[in-house]
């Protein structure tokens, strides 16, 4: 029979801004030295992770998740609770 250990559950830790930006830099780099058409970015706005695929030739975006109006919707949201915050405030 095996010892039963305890389990702690482990903390996460969001990663900074400075982090995620750097993790992005080296995915590209290294996808750049691939020629792969994948290029990865931070919304600055939201914060979110941005993954697009991209035409080499012509630059042209293929497709991109999350999109540009899930980003809106996203923007928007955030937008109206702020805009509800302060009203609540007041």
């Amino acid at each position: 029979m095996l010892p039963q250990t305890a389990v702690r559950p482990v903390a996460e830790q969001q990663p900074s801004s400075t982090q995620l930006q750097g993790a992005v830099d080296s995915l590209n780099q290294a996808l750049k030295q691939s020629n792969k058409n994948l290029e990865f970015t931070v919304d600055t706005e939201t914060k979110n992770p941005v993954v697009k695929l991209v035409d080499s030739e012509t630059g042209d975006v293929i497709r991109q998740y999350p999109t540009e109006e899930a980003l809106s919707i996203a923007k928007a949201i955030d937008s109206f609770q702020q805009g509800m915050l302060i009203k609540q405030e007041a």
